[in-house]
């Protein structure tokens, strides 16, 4: 897998998962796509609904096995075209739940799997923390960051950062 991939709006990823280990836990972690308005439980503007059809775009040649998001409209619907063409249901975690707990139990319920993880621009630093030790913030006006946490079977982490859409 090169990087020179992502810089390519364009590019599908060629391969059937993004780690060739095949113990690695793979964690594909987003924000939600640009929301509609400032109401609580808002659904995705046109920016958004395109954003995320650009996620779905990158990730059409990765096997996502298991998808997680909140239970607010605009993390679900920012996820439901991977859903689609991965055939997935999405499930949903408790945002207010103690990340260390939620992470530790999806790397131990999806040993060896890719993760799709969308959530928000405070719960996801917290997450990608969790998995990698590393503080990161997201500010509030960015929807186009993409975090791939690669956890080995040894416990070493690999954090990439990555841009997608428009």
């Amino acid at each position: 897998l090169t990087l020179g991939c992502f810089l390519n709006p364009e590019f599908t990823l060629g391969q059937s998962s993004i780690s060739d280990n095949p113990n690695t836990i793979t964690f594909i972690l987003v924000r939600h796509a640009e929301k509609a308005d400032n109401s609580p439980n808002t659904n995705l503007s046109e920016a958004g609904k395109s954003r995320a059809q650009a996620l779905a775009k990158l990730l059409s040649k990765v096997k996502v096995d298991a998808i997680y998001t909140t239970s607010l409209n605009r993390t679900q619907q920012t996820a439901q075209w991977v859903a689609e063409q991965n055939n997935l249901k999405i499930q949903t975690y408790d945002m207010d739940s103690k990340f260390p707990t939620m992470t530790d139990k999806l790397a131990k319920k999806h040993a060896g799997k890719t993760i799709l993880i969308v959530g928000h621009s405070n719960t996801l630093p917290v997450n990608i923390a969790r998995l990698t030790k590393k503080e990161l913030s997201i500010p509030e006006s960015e929807f186009d960051n993409l975090f791939i946490v690669n956890l080995y079977d040894d416990d070493t982490t690999q954090l990439l950062q990555l841009k997608y859409g428009d």
